[in-house]
């Protein structure tokens, strides 16, 4: 029906007009879809293109990661055996000289070796990581055992902040390497400690808080250490993962402990995310999955944690005991090592229940 002009009677469609009509609107129809669908083949490519990114940024860092682990096995396998000599021998000769100022030389080339040993290990760690060993781990438990760790690296609890540890409820166990997990979290609490402690008042310095929780949705663990330091800057926590990287005065870190951390999570096909601003503090996340391998109820006796726990909430401090160690010195010739080498900053921690 065609509508007419005012005072004529309406005008009914013919067979080609309407045939007519019909074919306009089918080709109003179909270009509406093309738009539509063409709009969906963008959104597509443009996901495809952030994907091929992405996986492009892998492979370069995967390459990145077999040319240091060649790098670092090369430097280890031509570097550790003179450097077991010369700290055995400046250990010998530290145990000859009278003289205060040689001895006190002597010594100091063999903590200056065995540091480049260390640093050749760390990079080893970094490049070429063992293969994890999965088994059901509670994360609770071990994020525990992590906080003593870390304290007694950071001096023992009488020279370090306090930190806080809260879990959820109903945690599942996760298929974890509880030897890397464990270090990883060590590795950021340290971070955290030591901001806590530069980011100090009058008052002293702020709890460190760690919160662990599990995501049901997502099914993963997720593992925060909020500090109340002096923060970082954007280009700080950009770079805050790349070996070798520290804010801190030049001698005083070697900056691999984030760079491990993060290797040791991506393993586990996890990540850390870095949450900070200048004077706002800083909350390192830990997102683990949970995986499917996780005990179920019926082996939950059978749940791998530490030997000695303590309660899953609470304050980390006083309880701890900090027994003097030697030093990790796995690169350095043992016949060597068994003559008074002097003891490094690694100690081995003590609950106190």
């Amino acid at each position: 029906m065609v509508w007419p002009r005012a005072g004529q009677p309406p005008e009914l469609l013919g067979n080609s007009d309407l045939l007519l009509v019909s074919r306009s609107w089918g080709m109003t129809l179909r270009m509406a879809q093309g738009r539509e669908h063409q709009n969906v083949l963008t959104e597509a490519l443009t996901a495809s293109n952030h994907e091929l990114g992405a996986l492009q940024q892998q492979m370069v860092r995967a390459r990145s990661l077999a040319h240091l682990g060649e790098m670092a096995a090369g430097a280890a396998h031509e570097m550790n055996n003179p450097l077991a000599v010369v700290c055995g021998r400046a250990q010998l000769l530290a145990g000859k000289l009278s003289d205060p100022a040689a001895k006190q030389d002597a010594q100091l080339i063999a903590q200056r070796g065995q540091r480049l040993s260390q640093i050749i290990t760390d990079m080893m760690e970094f490049a070429k990581p063992e293969k994890p060993h999965l088994q059901p781990i509670a994360l609770s438990a071990l994020a525990e055992q992590a906080i003593a760790d870390a304290v007694i690296r950071c001096g023992g609890a009488e020279h370090t902040p306090s930190v806080t540890l809260t879990a959820g409820r109903d945690i599942p166990a996760a298929m974890l390497d509880a030897t890397q997990i464990r270090k990883a979290v060590v590795e950021v609490l340290v971070n955290a400690l030591q901001a806590a402690q530069a980011g100090q008042n009058a008052a002293g310095a702020q709890a460190v808080r760690v919160l662990v929780q599990h995501d049901p949705l997502d099914e993963q663990i997720i593992i925060q250490v909020i500090d109340r330091g002096p923060g970082m800057t954007e280009a700080t926590a950009r770079q805050a993962f790349a070996p070798f990287f520290s804010s801190k005065p030049a001698g005083r870190q070697r900056g691999m402990g984030l760079s491990k951390a993060l290797r040791w999570v991506e393993l586990h096909g996890g990540t850390i995310r870095l949450d900070s601003m200048p004077n706002g503090g800083t909350t390192a996340v830990i997102i683990l999955p949970v995986n499917h391998g996780a005990a179920s109820a019926a082996d939950k006796s059978a749940i791998a944690a530490p030997a000695t726990t303590a309660p899953v909430s609470g304050t980390v401090g006083p309880r701890l005991n900090s027994p003097a160690a030697g030093p990790s010195a796995e690169a350095l010739t043992p016949q060597i090592l068994s003559q008074n080498m002097a003891p490094g900053p690694q100690a081995t921690p003590v609950l106190s229940r």
